[in-house]
């Protein structure tokens, strides 16, 4: 299976991060090349239960550096990946049909990993709980109507 790595210039660069796991691997003497593994262990091969494991690692670091944050890592899940990746995506914009190619979804599950934040769900409680006309008012305003508001009440 091909994955597609982009290089994003930037300190969380996955392509320079392979190149550097290529240069290790290579350095320690490890088969390198188009059928060997990427990510290995010292049984050989990283499997998604050792992933799992060093996640829940890294985020009980985390949570002990920045309590704040409120980070549980029993709460820290193989699916969190995918969440974690699919609600940032989602909130900027990226099309669903992208996401499910990133995690390989083949249907439109996608959905069920991207979170609401709670400011989105107090907007949409103020929007049900608005009288018609500032419903009327809110479309025009997010149509971006040349039509002055002002204009529109004068006309019911």
């Amino acid at each position: 299976m091909a994955v597609n790595l982009f290089a994003t210039g930037d300190a969380t660069c996955p392509l320079t991060a392979l190149k550097d796991v290529w240069a290790r691997q290579f350095k320690a003497n490890l088969p390198t090349g188009d059928d060997a593994p990427v990510f290995r262990n010292a049984a050989g091969i990283v499997d998604k239960k050792s992933v799992i494991a060093l996640m829940k690692r890294v985020v009980a670091l985390v949570a002990k550096e920045f309590p704040e944050l409120g980070l549980v890592s029993k709460h820290f899940a193989g699916h969190s990946l995918r969440r974690g990746g699919a609600t940032p995506l989602a909130l900027r914009g990226v099309r669903e049909s992208v996401l499910r190619m990133l995690g390989r979804w083949k249907s439109d599950a996608v959905n069920l990993y991207i979170e609401v934040p709670v400011d989105s769900l107090r907007h949409a409680s103020h929007v049900m709980a608005m009288t018609p006309d500032a419903y009327r008012h809110a479309d025009l305003a997010a149509a971006g109507s040349p039509c002055h508001v002002t204009d529109m009440v004068s006309d019911l």
